[in-house]
């Protein structure tokens, strides 16, 4: 994103390869010693100056391209889950704000389109006013297809599983009410850890689904319930990304290359 820094006005949307945008047009050039070289005078030592060019502060901002991304309050296990969905190796530690930045990685299927997911930095309530990690990371999220909504079962911030899901919600909301309206479903992570009983489980989830949202219950740690969520995004994502593809395969007679 390109804007103008004394305004705030946006200028350009950078979102495809090879893209290009003329921002400050230059002065137009003037004319070198060669335009007044005569018979007489072949190495003229003086040239026409150029116009003077436009000037314009501008103010960059970088928005990672996704198709997942990964919400939640801090500690909930999405690095740990991100290490676990793809190849990459974010930092994990037992400590809230682990992750300073947003860490991609790429989830691979067999003979199937890959699909890109942003762990995005662990949201407290006041995010959207620079509290924790702050705003700067929102922004990200702007740019996912889908969101997963990660959360400790175990151990909940605010005492609540539920609880903890609306306070991220609400900072979504107060950032920019678009990513509330965004598909999003949730994964109740830490399964494995204490006496949280199945029946327990299976109750919050059911109250999640009450409200709408998809829900599935995993140990990132382990890898309970993993291979269950990579068949769920596959299923649920890829057909919204690829026309012409249902139910997790491609209809007969589809090329992506059309």
């Amino acid at each position: 994103m390109v804007k103008d820094r004394e305004t705030g006005e946006s200028l350009a949307d950078l979102v495809h390869d090879d893209q290009q945008v003329l921002l400050v047009e230059g002065g137009g050039g003037g004319k070198g010693n060669r335009h007044f070289a005569t018979a007489t005078n072949r190495a003229p030592r003086f040239a026409q100056k150029g116009q003077q060019g436009r000037e314009k502060r501008l103010k960059l901002e970088l928005k990672l391209v996704a198709d997942i991304g990964l919400i939640g309050l801090p500690n909930s296990g999405k690095s740990t889950l991100l290490s676990r969905l793809s190849s990459a190796h974010p930092k994990i530690a037992n400590y809230p704000f682990t992750t300073l930045a947003p860490n991609l990685g790429v989830i691979v299927f067999d003979d199937e389109q890959p699909l890109t997911i942003a762990d995005i930095p662990g949201l407290i309530r006041g995010a959207s006013n620079g509290r924790g990690l702050g705003h700067r990371f929102l922004q990200h999220i702007e740019r996912t297809s889908f969101l997963l909504h990660v959360l400790d079962i175990h151990c909940p911030i605010s005492g609540d599983v539920l609880r903890d899901f609306f306070i991220v919600q609400e900072e979504l909301k107060l950032s920019n009410p678009s990513l509330v309206e965004k598909d999003q479903s949730i994964v109740l992570n830490k399964i494995d850890l204490g006496p949280t009983a199945k029946k327990g489980i299976e109750e919050t989830c059911c109250s999640f689904k009450g409200l709408g949202y998809e829900c599935l219950a995993i140990s990132a740690l382990t890898g309970e319930g993993v291979e269950d969520l990579r068949d769920f995004l596959r299923d649920k994502v890829l057909p919204s990304l690829i026309p012409g593809r249902e139910n997790g395969r491609f209809e007969e007679g589809y090329s992506p290359l059309r």
